[in-house]
């Protein structure tokens, strides 16, 4: 539980929001894993949710809160109203990757991807999800789609940087 919130707690700065133009992937789910997120990166996303919706806004809330199942009621909901809204499945495949039930996660960001190819953050967070899983490969893919769908989007830019040093790290 207290892994949890402290997981939670580094996690819950990361920014939200920014949609470009990308081209998607098709990559392939296999069975999830339990490996846990790189903490440390993920420390250093900046905070910045621009959410719209009020019942966004409040799922936010919950989230800051770690309030999972609270927070992903409300994003059904604004679901329901709209299902092909990228944000909110994107911020439903947050509140799973934070759990973390990774697989779930990358699900929802592939559907916010499927309403939306240029949103930037979706395939930022499906890389978090592929990093967290160990892979390595799929991450690097979707950090690049991020980065270059929103070249301000530093954190994707740096994760891509961490991996392939680890990879070259690995290799000598």
């Amino acid at each position: 539980m207290t892994k949890n919130i402290i997981l939670f707690l580094i996690i819950a700065g990361v920014a939200f929001g920014a949609s470009h133009k990308v081209q998607a992937d098709n990559t392939s789910l296999e069975p999830e894993t339990s490996v846990k997120p790189a903490a440390e990166e993920t420390a250093k996303i900046i905070d910045s949710p621009p959410v719209e919706d009020k019942n966004l806004q409040k799922a936010w809330g919950d989230i800051q809160e770690g309030n999972w199942k609270q927070a992903r009621e409300k994003v059904l909901v604004v679901i329901a109203k709209n299902k092909k809204n990228p944000e909110a499945w994107t911020l439903l495949g947050r509140t799973y990757f934070m759990q973390p039930k990774y697989k779930k996660a990358i699900r929802r960001f592939k559907k916010a991807l499927k309403y939306d190819p240029h949103y930037a953050q979706a395939y930022f967070w499906k890389g978090k999800a592929y990093e967290a899983l160990n892979k390595v490969d799929e991450a690097e893919n979707e950090y690049q789609a991020a980065f270059r769908a929103d070249p301000n989007l530093e954190e994707a830019r740096n994760s891509w940087k961490k991996l392939r040093e680890q990879a070259s790290t690995k290799k000598q």
